[in-house]
């Protein structure tokens, strides 16, 4: 499900990151209030239809409004007198939206999430920080929020990898059976191969963190990942819990997000 913008299929032997050789990397200090600020501007802003609507609404309108002049000119030529018409509200236009994305290629896929995924941090007012597009983006985006640098990747991969080993009975049943399991871990721990969805929930389980990820996803489109043993109320974290926030380019690529009076320049791509 889960993967980076380039392809990297070519380079899975490659069994050591450029982190390797770093320096035990130091987590982030205490920002608790950034955390929480930055979830709770999200969740402000995550209701699904809403924001279908907002990015959508003038296309909707005028469709139904060109469909029911249509439709009430029809209606007085058969003799009617009507001036009202029976028109397709939006759900309707979303899910023939949805059955046109459904034919799409990958590169036209990848195009609407990019578009889309503009579109949202514009809404949102959150700017996309850009990850090196090597294999590494889940790790890297990870990296960059826990430890404040991409560079540490490999650092990230390794706890991981190590969470899914010793835990193996929590997670190995999502894989299959031993052998299949063995041959995934095996994987994982190579660099440049792609982070899934269950990388990111060992990674919530070994950092203790809560995971926020918006994605390219037309409907439910903010994801929130938390540890099984972190006690949640009303939705939200015990106090100085930290917190990831992510975005991810359904299926390629993962970023970062961050305010938009954040510290680091916008992506370079401008994404």
């Amino acid at each position: 499900m889960m993967g980076c913008l380039s392809l990297c299929f070519g380079d899975s032997a490659i069994a050591s990151s450029s982190s390797s050789s770093l320096s035990p990397p130091t987590l982030v200090g205490d920002r608790a209030a950034y955390d929480a600020g930055l979830a709770k501007h999200l969740i402000q802003h995550s209701t699904p239809h809403r924001v279908e609507l907002t990015l959508t609404a003038a296309t909707i309108f005028l469709e139904r409004a060109h469909h029911a002049q249509k439709v009430v000119q029809a209606r007085k030529d058969k003799g009617c007198e009507s001036d009202v018409a029976l028109v397709r509200g939006p759900s309707a236009v979303e899910r023939d939206a949805a059955q046109a994305r459904s034919s799409f290629s990958r590169e036209d896929a990848i195009a609407d999430g990019l578009k889309l995924l503009r579109q949202r941090a514009a809404h949102v007012k959150v700017k996309v920080v850009h990850m090196e597009d090597d294999g590494n983006c889940q790790f890297r985006s990870l990296a960059q929020e826990l430890y404040g640098d991409q560079k540490y990747h490999g650092t990230v991969r390794e706890r991981v990898v190590a969470r899914l080993t010793s835990h193996s009975l929590e997670y190995s049943f999502y894989i299959g059976d031993d052998d299949e399991w063995r041959r995934y871990l095996a994987k994982m721990a190579t660099s440049r191969t792609w982070g899934d969805e269950l990388t990111l929930r060992a990674a919530c389980d070994e950092y203790g963190v809560v995971v926020h990820v918006v994605t390219t996803e037309h409907e439910n489109w903010l994801l929130h990942y938390s540890p099984d043993s972190l006690a949640m109320a009303d939705g939200r974290p015990p106090p100085g819990t930290r917190e990831c926030f992510l975005a991810y380019v359904s299926p390629i690529h993962y970023n970062v997000i961050e305010p938009l009076d954040g510290a680091h320049a916008a992506s370079p791509t401008g994404y």
